[in-house]
């Protein structure tokens, strides 16, 4: 790592230490707690004491990639010519399909280097459209900087459009390739339905779309997975695409495809599980089973404890209560929300209503 990479690190660090810690004083906890529930969902063999550490981890990763100085100390020549999976691909149109992991921004570069004209497609029901063209289009300009022979053109298309899918097939028609994110956009409006897949010993419910278009195309869909070491390198891989044959039904292709996708984003996630900014998001896609029925017993001695999988958080002036293990968020008044803070996790009496102390234990808030 450089010494302008190290004393970005430090800072950033410093950095995401003071923004925890403005969260934690004001209760704005809600991201931490869902990122907490959805590794209690799908990666339960994580300690929860690690939880803050992986957060921690998320935050940095994604202001070091929001920071010109970061960019511009990376050796993108060496990231470039050594992609896993080779860069053969990238001389053919196809749909890049990518994820929130990594230094996933970055896809930019690798696509400027080669000379590959882009069309990205952005989920306005995720993200504001604006905002991300502006950051794109800094990107883009960034990596110009370094690639000035790159003719590279890039269009920005919403996901959500009227008519995204007939933009997207003239992009194709003219040599364009699609970049687009599939971890936490819900796709592009299609009336095939949603596929449920399995995904982390779980199912998820996921848009076929992007393989609807890859199969009436005839156009591959080649996974793109980015990561970013410890010393700050960035290093890519390209999977061997997933190509419509023309013989196999377009629901078995489409159900196969996603399901590969998504296992290929299972299998990296076994061991660089703190760079996948989807763990703020992934509960929006999952199928759940209604949760188990609580005992409507009393507690042992009128005392009660906050449950360990309790997380409490304040939005604006309201707050909240939220079982982690099912996802049940609950509103609460100001004098319950003190109460259970300055409980500790230690057992406590209620000086409100039984009823309420009941209700807040039916959903495994209190024990």
């Amino acid at each position: 790592m450089s010494d302008m990479l190290e004393i970005i690190d430090r800072y950033v660090d410093e950095a995401v230490d003071e923004i925890t810690a403005k969260e934690i004083s004001e209760g704005r906890l809600k991201s931490f707690y869902t990122m907490s529930a959805n590794l209690l969902r799908l990666r339960p063999d994580i300690p929860m004491d690690r939880h803050r550490e992986i957060y921690h981890h998320l935050l940095k990763v994604k202001l070091l990639e929001n920071t010109p100085q970061f960019l511009t100390g990376i050796d993108w020549n060496k990231a470039c010519d050594t992609v896993e999976g080779g860069t053969d691909v990238l001389k053919r149109p196809a749909i890049y399909v990518s994820y929130h992991l990594g230094a996933y921004r970055s896809a930019i570069m690798l696509m400027v280097k080669h000379n590959v004209d882009i069309a990205v497609v952005v989920d306005s029901s995720v993200y504001d459209v604006e905002s991300v063209r502006r950051v794109l289009n800094t990107n883009l300009d960034l990596a110009k900087q370094f690639f000035k022979e790159s003719s590279t053109k890039m269009e920005i298309v919403d996901a959500e459009g009227v008519d995204t899918v007939v933009r997207l097939l003239g992009y194709l028609k003219k040599g364009y390739s699609l970049l687009t994110y599939v971890d936490w956009s819900s796709g592009m409006k299609n009336s095939g339905g949603d596929l449920v897949i399995p995904f982390m010993g779980e199912r998820i419910s996921v848009r076929q779309s992007l393989a609807c278009l890859s199969y009436y195309a005839r156009c591959p869909l080649v996974p793109l997975m980015s990561s970013l070491s410890r010393d700050h390198e960035i290093h890519w891989r390209l999977f061997d695409p997933i190509v419509p044959d023309g013989k196999t039904p377009m629901s078995d292709y489409s159900a196969s495809a996603m399901t590969r996708i998504f296992g290929l984003l299972e299998e990296r996630l076994s061991t660089e599980f703190d760079q996948w900014q989807g763990w703020l998001q992934v509960h929006k896609m999952l199928v759940l089973n209604d949760p188990p029925k609580r005992s409507e017993s009393d507690s042992v001695g009128g005392e009660y404890r906050l449950s360990a999988y309790a997380g409490l958080f304040v939005v604006g002036d309201s707050f909240f209560v939220m079982d982690r293990k099912t996802y049940k968020v609950i509103r609460i008044d100001k004098g319950w929300y003190d109460l259970l803070v300055s409980s500790g996790g230690k057992p406590f009496g209620i000086p409100f209503p039984k009823e309420e102390a009941q209700a807040l234990r039916r959903c495994g808030i209190l024990i």
